[in-house]
């Protein structure tokens, strides 16, 4: 058998932004980011929301990191190797790499954390990433082994949490330790202060971090009430940074020079889901007709979204997507002439039918969030305009969609909003494996040359024979149609231009560590004197 990887990445030194910007002139200045989540507690294990998950990866650093790219890079680990069988890692930490107290972390550390993760009365968010693991060893301060029950090539995007200091914790209560409100990292900044009333909190510089100090000096986080307060804010210059702005927000402010703007993948598509099992819908003719009435771009317009129209579940600069799938198009003479050669006639309503049964489908729609509800209406519109009929089902809560609710109301479809952002692909196209337990499957969708190819990149390294397994999966799909895949959503950003050296953040991943890269022109450094 062949080695499955020997992974010895470019140290991130090498890989490291500075190289762009070495002059002395490029330090100092501070940032001020602007939001509208309160900070909750900031600890690896518990936090998975608010702008405290963001600020994870300024404080901390974890054994290896996802990129931009979405491919992993080295961290703590500067290199990893994984045994022949799949069934070990191990993990070659930095040496000298020192907690903002000044303890070395180590192996320890790392071991610590992840058993804390897999602690159930820790209640953490990513305890399942842990489910295959036997055991953790650690064989030296630098080198860590993890045994699994059995291979699983994805494992290595399970290891970016970030690490905890073990002597900060250990022997204390996790969900009560004090050092969630003051933080200690490995990470480019430090904790300066957190003012628990305003909810500012102030981050400095790590002059000793092992990839060199960052540019800035500080960063302060700033909490508004509302986005209409962090607009003015902005507006002001009082902030330099906001992300998940409004897209109005975002038009006006793409036409000042006095910011740089981006939008970027959100990580969620919306896609009609078919029951294949279906009298009327088990006919792949019928889901491809159904793809062609959708005009996409309309559909947005029209219900005030915006977004990238789409023809699968992987984002067009994602390694899974297939640049040589159908892109998606509207064609109402195809939806006429594939429903009329499967036997469908007009009727004098206008509407398709084929012995006496009138092509009018039934879909499972949100109540709760109304940018489902005009998704619908705007989706009834267009069919109704190629001879297919919808009927809509509004439900409150997916717990409502039990097997007797299902078999009273019989819907056919289901519109949801899925992920679409993962560093491992196989979370992507999770849904259309037979054996996926994830929520969403009503239908038990079942493929069997799918299957073989999600459990094939399964066991195959990250790398370009993998990203090909999931582009020959992306055009399965598109051909089979087990949904009809509307489009990716977009999300708004933007911060002043007197900040460089950020293009590489702006991804659909985000990387957090790509912070401590940014600097601050020369020529406007003193804007935030204050701090």
């Amino acid at each position: 058998m062949t080695m499955l990887l020997a992974s010895n990445p470019p140290s991130q030194a090498q890989d490291h932004s500075h190289a762009v910007a070495t002059s002395l002139s490029h330090y100092g200045g501070t940032l001020v980011w602007g939001n509208i989540n309160p900070p909750t507690i900031i600890n690896p294990v518990l936090t998975s929301h608010s702008v405290s998950s963001s600020l994870l990866a300024l404080l901390f650093d974890p054994l290896v990191r996802i990129n931009g790219q979405g491919r992993v890079a080295a961290g703590l680990a500067q290199s990893w190797d994984i045994s022949l069988d799949g069934l070990v890692y191990t993990f070659h930490l930095r040496q000298h790499v020192f907690f903002h107290d000044g303890v070395e972390c180590t192996a320890e550390d790392v071991k610590f954390t992840y058993e804390a993760i897999r602690e159930p009365s820790n209640q953490s968010h990513w305890r399942t990433d842990t489910a295959l693991v036997k055991e953790w060893r650690v064989i030296d301060p630098y080198t860590l082994e993890v045994v699994l029950f059995q291979p699983m090539s994805d494992f290595i995007f399970k290891m970016t949490r970030e690490i905890l200091p073990k002597h900060l914790y250990e022997h204390t209560q996790m969900l009560d330790n004090v050092h969630n409100y003051s933080p200690v990292g490995t990470g480019p900044f430090r904790l300066l202060s957190w003012n628990r009333d305003t909810n500012e909190i102030i981050l400095g510089a790590n002059s000793a971090y092992f990839e060199g100090r960052p540019f800035l000096d500080k960063i302060v986080i700033k909490t508004y009430q509302d986005n209409t307060a962090l607009w003015a804010a902005l507006m002001r210059g009082d902030v330099d940074l906001a992300i998940f702005l409004n897209h109005q927000d975002y038009e006006v402010l793409s036409k000042d020079p006095a910011f740089k703007t981006y939008q970027i993948f959100s990580g969620f598509y919306f896609a009609i889901v078919y029951n294949t099992h279906d009298a009327v819908l088990s006919d792949d003719d019928v889901r491809h007709s159904i793809n062609y009435a959708i005009d996409r771009k309309v559909l947005m317009q029209e219900t005030g979204m915006n977004g990238i129209e789409s023809n699968g579940p992987f984002y067009p600069q994602s390694p899974g997507f297939n640049k040589n799938v159908e892109a998606p198009s509207y064609n109402p003479p195809k939806v006429q002439s594939i429903l009329m050669s499967r036997g469908w006639k007009l009727n004098h309503e206008g509407i398709f039918e084929k012995a006496g049964q009138p092509l009018i489908l039934t879909i499972l729609v949100s109540n709760k969030q109304q940018n489902y509800r005009q998704i619908a209406f705007v989706l009834r519109q267009q069919l109704s305009e190629v001879g297919i009929g919808l009927k809509f089902v509004f439900y409150d809560d997916e717990n409502q969609l039990t097997k007797d609710y299902l078999a009273r109301v019989k819907p056919q479809m289901w519109l949801r909003m899925f992920s679409g952002i993962s560093p491992d692909p196989s979370d992507i196209v999770n849904t259309w494996y037979s054996s996926s337990s994830q929520f969403g499957r009503l239908w038990g969708y079942h493929h069997p040359a799918m299957d073989r190819l999600f459990e094939l990149g399964r066991t195959l390294p990250d790398g370009p024979h993998r990203d090909e397994i999931y582009q020959h999966l992306h055009a399965l799909i598109y051909e089979n149609q087990p949904a009809c895949f509307l489009f990716f959503s977009l999300t708004y950003h933007a911060l002043s231009a007197r900040v460089a050296n950020t293009d590489d953040f702006f991804t659909m991943h985000m990387p957090g560590y790509q912070l401590k890269d940014w600097f601050i022109k020369q020529e406007r450094r003193e804007h935030h004197g204050n701090y």
